[in-house]
């Protein structure tokens, strides 16, 4: 017997998925944090108490995932992007279930075809996408955060220099962790501020975290991926106090599928990175945006609204002149018809 949910039940279960009681601001301490994350933690604030963006509940869960991926470092683009996937663990099977529906109806499984940007292009994909990204926003319980940098931005830690990313590599030199060339490190401590924020943000006393990422530069071997968990603890205990959070894990991405397929949040990341860079290569003026694909259409305009579950935020770094960087959240606009949806209003 199908079970069907009226609008005021589907209003009170949205609510109850809306964290309500952030206390702002996260970041009280000015000097002990990069000037970036604090120009971030600024402008979420007047956005949540204006409340026009949500955030995810995760009071429920005893774990957190984080999943990551990266887009933008080829020549011919503008920006680089990362794009972190964080959710209640509990809730990643239910989408892990559905995609696996929606690769055996879409002839994904034979043969095996991952779930990648690079791959839009490919018939089977392009059919399932609207149904990959649908049943993100009605299972996953999480934050999709897109940062977006200027490729000019050589540091966004301090004074946009070339001297200040050696300044940088100097402070690994102190631990024994200079086998990183300067930008590589730039890259790495983008992405766990980023993240040590978000779970700042977001977590609670005693929680767990996984964090999965792709492999790429900063993960060349185990050895330098121990090293990465030293720095990425630190920085959370940072961020959230010491000890704040039970257990901290960190893993690349898996080669083999076991009781989940974890490559799938990897994707999910993978396809918001791959096609906001992708809108920002092609398209100089926002008010008429371009883009390469069809696909990457229908991803950019799923980012104009949130999930049912899924909540989604886009912070974006731009060069203003040599050394000076600006920050703004960026919201998208529909390019062709904007489709009809039912409203629920958070109160």
């Amino acid at each position: 017997m199908d079970y069907k949910i009226s609008d005021q039940e589907l209003t009170k279960f949205a609510n109850d998925m809306v964290r309500k009681d952030i206390k702002f601001p996260i970041i009280k301490d000015k000097e002990k944090f990069p000037a970036i994350i604090f120009a971030l933690d600024n402008q979420l604030e007047e956005l949540y108490k204006q409340k026009k963006v949500f955030l995810p509940n995760f009071t429920n869960t005893k774990s957190i995932a984080v999943f990551t991926d990266y887009s933008g470092e080829h020549s011919d683009s503008k920006f680089i992007t990362y794009s972190f996937l964080i959710s209640e663990y509990d809730s990643l099977g239910m989408y892990d279930k559905a995609i696996r529906k929606i690769r055996t109806q879409y002839k994904l499984d034979n043969p095996y075809k991952e779930i990648a940007f690079k791959d839009l292009h490919y018939g089977p994909l392009k059919r399932a996408l609207r149904e990959i990204l649908r049943g993100a926003d009605f299972l996953i319980n999480g934050l999709l955060f897109t940062f977006i940098v200027d490729k000019n931005a050589i540091t966004i830690f301090a004074g946009n220099t070339k001297k200040s990313l050696i300044e940088n590599h100097k402070i690994f030199e102190r631990y024994k962790l200079n086998f990183w060339k300067p930008e590589v490190i730039e890259k790495l401590l983008r992405i766990i501020h980023i993240i040590s924020y978000l779970c700042a943000l977001l977590t609670f006393k005693d929680q767990k975290l996984f964090w999965m990422t792709d492999n790429d530069s900063i993960f060349q071997n185990e050895n330098q991926t121990k090293y990465i968990g030293k720095v990425f603890e630190a920085l959370i205990d940072h961020y959230t106090g010491k000890h704040f959070l039970s257990k901290i894990g960190y893993a690349t991405q898996f080669n083999k599928i076991g009781f989940m397929d974890f490559n799938i949040f990897l994707s999910l990341s993978d396809l918001i990175a791959g096609s906001i860079s992708d809108y920002y290569k092609n398209t100089i003026n926002e008010k008429k945006p371009k883009v390469s694909n069809d696909s990457v259409v229908k991803i950019i305009e799923w980012l104009c609204h949130d999930g049912l579950l899924l909540k989604k935020l886009n912070f974006k770094i731009d060069v203003a002149d040599k050394n000076n960087l600006t920050t703004s959240f960026v919201k998208f606009e529909y390019i062709k018809e904007q489709p009809k949806a039912k409203k629920i209003y958070i109160i």
